[in-house]
């Protein structure tokens, strides 16, 4: 892309609409800009349009004839729209060329009926720099922190540095285990079969647990289920994904999903026996997952995409907050609300210092 380059023209299509192959486009630039990420891949978005919101619309920049930007929006309410964010998506599902500069102004005008509104949810600084540097200090706002873990070097040397009173722990764990049940047995599963049942299972293990008695667990029988099967094994046809399983004897205590893609290792979900809560067998889990993380040749980073716990920081090697913002259309209704909600953000601050002091 040539210095300089600036690029203001979006076009907005619903998805039925759009003129070219939309998918082959949003991958040219995941591949091109993103690293091929896994969680910004056709595969998997096309799959979450597919069994949560099917009609949405696409806008799209475009350098000549080539894709730069893209993102998926649904409208939230009267007046307002956001990027389609269902639960599954921990990022914003949003592809970019790192050197567009973008007049999101122009959105508004293309969006079909009142738009005065639209939210970005989970911006991360790794992917979405420019759209966030586009935004003032005070329009953003850090909803999540984000850990990763850096395994270029090797785990004996990773695990020496964490905090001491995390290494206690866990050690602490692992002998409670080791006395009280026995020796456990990890499984790592990545073909195509092996991962289709490892996701069945891990359905099954959820569904003992209180996700199960909210009606939010994944299950075999439900759309959660039947995304992740589907998505993992498109991942596993293309030797890109693990289930890591801890068992004591045949029992499954615990148990990760997981994708990988040049060199960016992503754990997508994890469940555990509850009865089993004591021993801290997601930590385990975890601890394991590391060091076959560390023992591959074909990983350097692995990312979480969680909004981590104090403790679940004390793993990591880095941290980033993820972002939240709204832009607003410059017309006297879009100014109005804006002035509202920056209204309403500021008391919110106040009350905060309030309550600390």
């Amino acid at each position: 892309m040539p210095a300089g380059f600036n690029l203001m023209q979006w076009q907005v299509f619903s998805q039925a609409d759009y003129p070219a192959n939309l998918w082959f486009d949003w991958d040219y630039i995941n591949e091109q800009w993103h690293n091929g990420n896994p969680l910004l891949s056709s595969s998997f978005i096309s799959l979450l349009c597919q069994y949560v919101k099917p009609n949405l619309f696409v806008a799209v920049a475009k350098d000549g004839h080539r894709s730069s930007a893209m993102l998926l929006l649904e409208k939230s309410q009267t007046g307002i729209w956001q990027i389609f964010k269902p639960s599954q998506a921990t990022l914003a599902l949003l592809v970019i060329a790192p050197d567009c500069q973008l007049s999101l102004q122009q959105l508004f005008k293309l969006l079909p009926g009142l738009c005065y509104r639209i939210d970005f949810i989970s911006l991360d600084p790794a992917e979405h720099q420019n759209i966030i540097a586009l935004q003032s200090r005070k329009d953003l706002t850090a909803k999540a922190t984000n850990i990763r873990i850096d395994v270029t070097s090797d785990f004996g040397q990773y695990w020496s540095e964490r905090p001491k009173k995390l290494k206690a722990n866990v050690k602490r764990y692992q002998n409670r285990f080791e006395e009280e049940q026995g020796a456990v047995r990890f499984s790592h599963l990545t073909s195509v079969q092996d991962v289709q049942n490892a996701v069945d299972r891990y359905g099954m293990l959820e569904s003992k647990g209180w996700k199960g008695k909210q009606g939010t667990a994944l299950h075999p029988s439900n759309y959660q289920g039947q995304f992740y099967r589907q998505f993992l094994t498109l991942q596993a046809q293309q030797q890109s994904a693990l289930v890591i399983e801890m068992y004591i004897g045949e029992q499954l205590i615990a148990s990760r999903l997981c994708c990988f893609h040049n060199g960016l290792l992503i754990a997508l979900k994890t469940s555990f026996d509850e009865a089993y809560k004591r021993y801290a067998v997601g930590r385990l889990l975890l601890k394991e997952l590391i060091r076959w993380g560390f023992e591959r040749t074909d990983i350097s980073t692995i990312d979480f995409y969680t909004n981590a716990s104090a403790e679940q920081i004390e793993w990591a090697t880095e941290q980033r907050p993820m972002f939240n913002t709204s832009i607003y259309s410059a017309n006297l209704p879009g100014i109005a609300l804006s002035f509202l909600s920056h209204t309403k953000m500021r008391m919110k601050r106040k009350q905060t210092e309030v309550s600390v002091d």
